[in-house]
């Protein structure tokens, strides 16, 4: 049997495991699912009687504030994630408002 040359042999690179460079690494949406998160927290605790318009408006506005913060990070291109904080941000402003007008109507009626 023929020896093989160093021209028939495929180039090392072939056999070579891939490393993911350090940019190819998938990011992760943290923030956006916070948001996300913090705001279904807020609309769940919204169902609670009497007491739930308190304990809803801790959750909402926290969701608002980490959904802004994850916006912003997309917009200056550090998160490739929009529709996770859109939502949170949306849902929990939602959540503030309608926690905000029933601790109004709740202070109205006493």
């Amino acid at each position: 049997m023929p020896e093989p040359r160093p021209s028939d042999e495929p180039p090392s690179e072939w056999f070579a495991p891939e490393q993911p460079s350090p940019q190819a690494r998938p990011r992760h949406d943290v923030l956006g699912v916070w948001s996300l998160s913090l705001a279904v927290l807020a609309a769940i605790m919204l169902a609670v009687p009497i007491i739930g318009d308190a304990l809803s408006l801790p959750p909402a506005l926290a969701a608002v504030i980490v959904g802004f913060i994850a916006l912003r990070r997309h917009e200056t291109g550090a998160s490739p994630y929009l529709v996770r904080p859109l939502i949170g941000t949306i849902v929990g402003g939602l959540a503030v408002v309608v926690a905000g007008m029933l601790m109004v109507v709740t202070a109205l009626v006493h």
